[in-house]
């Protein structure tokens, strides 16, 4: 089951990065762009790349402590601003600080649902929920 979670959002990651370099080479660009507006738009598809990279990280790495975590998270953000700035070396793409915020707050938003599963399935929900059980 893990490996086919790993497949699975390897895929989708795969899928959105291949998606990217047909419109930036001016493949399929109508066909690619009706997609992302389908999905939601461009920024919600840089915050799937984000998700996905991070599940993908974690599954690979199952880090066990925050410490760990906190290194796939920065792999992740520097594998999204890398991603981002090859958009420099096509004329018809360009750099948006925006688009990078996006896979960013994916990446965060699965690491911090990560952190927090892993410490109630360790802790305990009582341990977690504060001092007076709420």
């Amino acid at each position: 089951m893990k490996r086919l979670r790993l497949v699975v959002s390897f895929l989708v990651v795969a899928a959105l990065l291949v998606a990217s370099l047909l419109r930036s080479l001016g493949y399929f660009s109508d066909d690619v762009y009706r997609l992302q507006e389908d999905l939601g738009g461009d920024k919600v598809i840089h915050c799937l790349m984000g998700f996905s990279l991070m599940v993908s990280g974690l599954l690979v790495v199952m880090p066990r402590t925050l410490k760990s975590l906190i290194k796939v998270l920065f792999v992740v953000i520097a594998l999204l601003t890398l991603e981002e700035l090859t958009q420099f070396l096509v004329k018809t793409r360009h750099f948006d600080l925006f688009d990078l915020g996006m896979g960013v707050i994916g990446a965060i938003v699965v690491a911090a649902l990560f952190g927090f599963v892993r410490r109630v399935s360790y802790h305990g929900v009582a341990e977690c929920a504060g001092p007076d059980g709420t």
